[in-house]
């Protein structure tokens, strides 16, 4: 079930949301709109998420930058049998490698 949080943000009821960036104003800032927990990206962010989901990764995660780096994090933030979302546009030319069996081994 969604409900609008008070930063006017949907979120899902009951549920913890993890907020990436590599800029602390940025993560202190989706603290205020709802994010339950925070990771600075200059660090590994991968092993950082896992540690907060208790090894499991996310239900969801949404790639936002359309980089490289971010792109690789995304897939591998993601819990097995979650999902994967991309709206981050990316420069022409970008070719993000992805495992597609390991995606699709972990019904990503």
């Amino acid at each position: 079930m969604f409900k609008k949080s008070s930063g006017g943000l949907l979120e899902l009821q009951s549920s913890d949301i993890i907020a990436v960036d590599v800029q602390d104003d940025k993560l202190q800032k989706a603290m205020t709109l709802g994010a339950t927990h925070i990771v600075n990206a200059a660090k590994d962010a991968v092993e950082r998420i896992r540690e907060t989901t208790g090894g499991m990764g996310v239900d969801v995660a949404v790639e936002a930058l359309g980089k490289p780096q971010t792109f690789m994090q995304w897939t591998l933030s993601v819990k097995d049998g979650g999902k994967a979302v991309m709206i981050g546009p990316s420069q022409a030319g970008f070719v993000g490698e992805i495992d597609i069996n390991r995606l699709f081994r972990r019904k990503v």
